[in-house]
């Protein structure tokens, strides 16, 4: 007997080798191209951690404490930044790539920009961190298969391996997974390399 799967638009019991569905007739792409960005997202984060620190500190006392809002341009030493969207979804992806959170969660989704204002290209492991931030202080990771499933479905131009080189901007597009219990409190930030940004999400 053939293995099944569910297909994945209609979500019907198919045979694992059908290419299109005999329901709905929806193509069935395979995933391997997930499995690569998810590991190339995988290589990023881990680049991250042992990037330079110059991009999370502060120079100054007044600068740790300021706070912007979102389409507010602010400025670290390397990079122009601005977060231009921040939204609650029960779903991203598209029609072939779609992630829904667990149970009781809600995804905050973040799309932002960043520009290198250096005269040296930058390598991708130096780019900016993004985390969520609770009123308590508690910081978010990304969600990795959910920020990939976003960006099919935004089209961000972020570099992956490549150099950032200078005068170039390019965008991006995050996701966190949340409790709903616990977004509706007052006090929800981004912290972007160790900016803050006001967000609301009521």
């Amino acid at each position: 007997m053939d293995k099944m799967k569910k297909c994945k638009v209609c979500k019907e019991e198919i045979a694992a080798s059908a290419k299109i569905c005999p329901k709905c007739g929806a193509k069935q792409k395979k995933k391997t191209w997930f499995f690569v960005l998810v590991a190339i997202i995988i290589i990023g984060a881990l680049g991250a951690m042992f990037a330079d620190g110059d991009e999370n500190s502060t120079s100054s006392t007044s600068e740790s404490v300021q706070t912007y809002k979102i389409g507010e341009v602010f400025q670290t030493k390397k990079f122009e930044i601005t977060v231009t969207n921040v939204s609650k979804k029960y779903s991203v992806g598209d029609m072939f790539w779609n992630e829904t959170p667990a149970e009781g969660a809600v995804y905050v989704t973040v799309q932002w920009k960043y520009k290198n204002i250096t005269e040296e290209p930058i390598s991708s492991f130096s780019t900016p961190d993004i985390k969520l931030v609770s009123p308590k202080g508690t910081e978010y990771r990304t969600d990795s298969a959910a920020s990939a499933a976003f960006a099919s479905q935004v089209n961000p131009n972020e570099k992956i391996l490549s150099d950032l080189n200078p005068g170039i901007t390019t965008t991006a597009a995050d996701v966190f997974e949340v409790a709903e219990s616990l977004i509706v409190e007052d006090g929800w930030t981004l912290k972007v390399s160790g900016k803050s940004v006001e967000i609301n999400l009521k």
